[in-house]
């Protein structure tokens, strides 16, 4: 059973699953560019959405093929947390809102952070092609490449309300 303080170190691979740290806080990590989550359209790849904070971290993972639940996040879906995100690659997401990234609703005032991913080929039918921040939401993005992401409304790249 994963506990509070815990690493969970993944083996390199594809992965065909969508998961949820379930309040957690852990660190997942994979290995750069030979560890694949893969959504499967079936829904984010990975979900904080139960109060998480800057301990619960996902590392080192490329993220692909996420659909967004309620429309948002296609990679990663951000409610009411505040986790860090960094070294991942995050493409072909698609959602509503946040092709790869959706961040919505604080855990008071405690930002989620993300950082040195490379965010490329994600797709938002409204707003935020690549990373959408919902209103009143503290978020801090720094060092992150994002390029060729698509929104059928406002910010190709990152929208923020």
């Amino acid at each position: 059973m994963v506990e509070d303080g815990d690493t969970v170190l993944v083996f390199p691979g594809e992965y065909v699953e969508n998961i949820n740290f379930d309040g957690k806080a852990i660190v997942v990590a994979g290995i750069p560019s030979a560890t694949t989550i893969n959504g499967n359209g079936e829904g984010p790849c990975v979900r904080f959405n139960t109060s998480e904070g800057a301990q619960s971290t996902l590392l080192g993972f490329t993220l692909i093929n996420g659909t967004g639940v309620d429309g948002n996040g296609g990679a990663i879906s951000i409610e009411g947390s505040s986790p860090t995100i960094f070294f991942n690659t995050i493409l072909n997401n698609s959602a509503t809102n946040g092709g790869a990234i959706s961040i919505v609703g604080a855990n008071g005032i405690i930002p989620a952070n993300i950082f040195r991913n490379v965010i490329y080929s994600n797709q938002a039918e409204n707003l935020g092609g690549a990373i959408y921040v919902g209103s009143l939401t503290p978020a801090l993005l720094l060092n992150n490449t994002i390029a060729k992401n698509e929104s059928g409304g406002e910010g190709g790249g990152i929208c923020s309300d």
